[in-house]
C-alpha cells in the first residue's frame, strides 16, 4: 500500500481542491505509483532470479552432499567390515597364542617329568648296580671261603676276568661230584647245592653283565 508523507498529503490535498491542476496530480501519482511498482516487480523479479540459483546451487550443494554421505557410509561399511575380519584375525591369533603358550608349558612339564624319571632310574640303576657289586663281593667271599673248605686252591689274582672264568670252570667241575656224594653226610651236601647255586648265579651274571667282568 502506498502512503504518502504529511507534506505530500498536503500537497496532493492542496492540488486537488484546484480543479484544472486536480487530473494532472492524479495522473502523475499514478505514474510514480506505476513506476515504483515497476521498479518492486524488477527486484521481485531479481530476487526470484536470484533465490532460484540459490536453491539451484543449494540442490547442487544437497546431492553433493547426500553422495558424500554416501560415499562415507560406504567407507564406513567396509572399515567396518575389515574391522570385523582384524577382530576375527587377532582373536584366531590370540587363541593360537595361548594353545602354543599352553602346549609349551605341558611341554616343559612333560620334560621336567621325564627328566626326573630319568634321574631316578639312573639313581635306581646305579642303587641297583652298587647292590649287584655289594653282592657279587659278598658271594665271591662266600665262593672263597668254600673253595678253601674242600681244597681248591684259591689264586690271588681273583679279580681280574681270567681268574673268575678259570673260577667258573672249576665251580662248575664241582658239579659233577655232587652226585658221588648222594650217600655223604648232610653238611657236605649243603656245601655242594650253594657252590652249585653260587656257580650258576656267577655264570648267568657274567652273561648278562659282561662288562662288569
Amino acid at each position: 500500500m502506498f502512503l504518502l508523507q504529511p507534506t505530500q498529503f498536503c500537497f496532493v490535498f492542496c492540488s486537488l481542491n484546484s480543479k484544472p491542476n486536480r487530473v494532472f496530480v492524479i495522473q502523475n501519482i499514478l505514474e510514480k505509483e506505476k513506476a515504483r511498482w515497476e521498479r518492486e516487480k524488477t527486484q521481485l523479479k531479481q530476487s526470484i532470479e536470484d533465490n532460484k540459483e540459490r536453491m539451484l546451487k543449494l540442490e547442487s550443494y544437497w546431492i553433493e552432499a547426500q553422495t558424500l554421505c554416501h560415499t562415507v557410509n560406504e567407507h564406513l561399511k567396509e572399515a567396518q567390515s575389515q574391522y570385523q575380519a582384524l577382530e576375527k584375525k587377532y582373536n584366531k591369533a590370540k587363541k593360537l597364542i595361548k594353545d602354543f603358550q599352553q602346549r609349551e608349558m605341558e611341554f616343559a612339564q612333560r620334560e621336567d617329568a621325564e627328566k626326573k624319571r630319568l634321574e631316578e632310574a639312573e639313581k635306581a640303576h646305579l642303587a641297583e648296580i652298587q647292590s649287584l657289586q655289594v653282592r657279587i663281593a659278598t658271594l665271591e667271599s662266600e665262593l672263597m671261603q668254600l673253595m678253601k673248605q674242600n681244597g681248591i686252591q684259591v689264586n690271588n689274582n681273583n679279580n681280574s676276568a681270567e681268574s673268575r672264568v678259570q673260577l667258573t670252570e672249576r665251580l662248575s667241575a664241582l658239579q659233577c661230584p655232587r652226585r658221588s656224594v648222594a650217600g655223604g653226610g648232610e653238611s657236605q651236601k649243603h656245601t655242594y647245592t650253594h657252590l652249585n647255586t653260587l656257580t650258576h648265579w656267577l655264570i648267568n651274571y657274567q652273561n648278562d653283565h659282561p662288562s662288569s667282568v
